[in-house]
């Protein structure tokens, strides 16, 4: 069972079967369980939102996450301000190493070449 369209994945998964325990984008993985960010072995820092955001836009590979998506989804309508997601997209990009990029207000995160 693919976990998300184009994005390898570990075979562990999690106690949900629809759920990747790990995913694997460019020279990146994302592991759910832990919520944490490695390249290679090393662990990179980083705050649980941005994980979250990458984990939303990774899970949902070829598929555009709206900003109201996210919002529910990470914050559960919570956010103080929009500029909370916004501050959370750079952070994730940067960690990534991706350019930022907007067309018409809308943000994309490279999550890389996927196999």
């Amino acid at each position: 069972m693919a976990c998300a369209t184009g994005v390898e994945f570990s075979s562990i998964m999690s106690n949900n079967s629809t759920a990747c325990a790990r995913y694997r984008f460019g020279e990146f993985i994302l592991d759910n369980g832990r919520a944490a960010l490695f390249r290679g072995d090393d662990g990179i820092p980083v705050r649980p939102q941005s994980i979250e955001v990458l984990r939303l836009r990774v899970a949902n590979h070829g598929r555009l996450v709206t900003r109201e998506e996210m919002l529910e989804e990470i914050w559960r309508g919570q956010a103080d301000t929009d500029d909370s997601l916004t501050q959370r997209l750079i952070e994730a990009r940067r960690t990534i190493g991706d350019e930022d990029r907007t067309i018409d207000r809308t943000a994309f995160i490279n999550t890389g070449n996927t196999h």
